[in-house]
């Protein structure tokens, strides 16, 4: 399925599109991601035909440019963005029947209705008139910052622990994700319930970085403090492998001269006597 789809100028090719079906139809698994790091969806997205196939067969549309994910998976290519980018207009209304999410962040800069209004104003119209909502997920409550929707789910018996599924091959924490996003307080609702870090970041080829040495990035310490009070260490062990870290917390709060993190990281590489590798 992926070979017939990598070749878009070919898609709109009838022979072409009924060797897709015959492969749906014999169970073609559609929800996949190719060498490039692109589902079926983001293959087929300027060709309604095709894409409508995929939809019919539990295609998902939620989903995000795997390759483009930065670090956690959150700063990709969405599919419903790539339409837009497209201005394919049949193809915004499948992706709108199919209740795709026009609610999710891109780059937490823009969001769908933005992008079309700069792009098309009727695919803009129809994002804005659109009926259907879908039911509150995890992802995007988290993604937005909203701990009201957190919560609901919570209640509805939602884990906090329960890894949330960015995309088929990355599945995140959702205490990793507020960290991620740079919220210390839903970071510190999510601990308030119950929430733990995971041993591991998701292993992903070239990881260069602790959860705490994104925080200091990110330069808050508040967050950098719930994550030293979350068992995280000031200075990871390097080791072999994909997880191994070049910037550690200690030299890259030297290297943003931010005195307050750098005083409190320096006496917690004390109290955690890991000695001083960074020196």
């Amino acid at each position: 399925l992926l070979l017939l789809l990598d070749d878009p100028e070919r898609l709109g090719d009838p022979y072409l599109q009924e060797k897709i079906s015959w492969l749906l139809n014999k169970g073609a698994r559609v929800n996949v991601y190719n060498s490039t790091g692109l589902a079926p969806v983001f293959l087929a997205v300027n060709h309604p035909v095709v894409l409508e196939m995929l939809l019919n067969k539990g295609a998902r549309v939620n989903v995000y440019n795997f390759m483009d994910l930065a670090n956690l998976g959150l700063d990709g290519e969405s599919l419903l963005f790539k339409c837009i980018k497209s201005g394919n207009q049949d193809s915004l209304r499948l992706l709108l029947r199919a209740q795709v999410d026009t609610t999710l962040p891109f780059n937490e800069r823009c969001t769908a209705l933005e992008l079309a209004q700069e792009a098309d104003e009727e695919m803009a119209h129809a994002i804005r008139t659109n009926r259907v909502r879908p039911a509150p997920s995890m992802l995007r409550a988290l993604l937005s910052g909203n701990i009201g929707d957190v919560e609901f789910l919570l209640q509805q018996g939602e884990s906090v622990n329960k890894l949330v599924c960015v995309n088929p091959q990355i599945n995140v924490a959702p205490l990793d994700i507020a960290v991620r996003c740079g919220n210390e307080r839903l970071a510190r609702y999510l601990v308030a319930q119950g929430a733990v870090l995971p041993d591991k970041l998701p292993v992903r080829t070239g990881l260069t970085k602790s959860r705490l040495t994104e925080a200091v990035q990110q330069g808050g310490l508040g967050l950098v403090q719930l994550l030293v009070e979350c068992g995280e260490p000031v200075n990871p062990d390097p080791g072999p492998g994909p997880d191994t870290f070049r910037e550690t917390p200690m030299l890259e709060a030297r290297k943003l001269q931010n005195p307050a993190i750098r005083n409190y990281l320096s006496k917690q590489l004390k109290i955690q006597g890991q000695g001083s590798r960074d020196n």
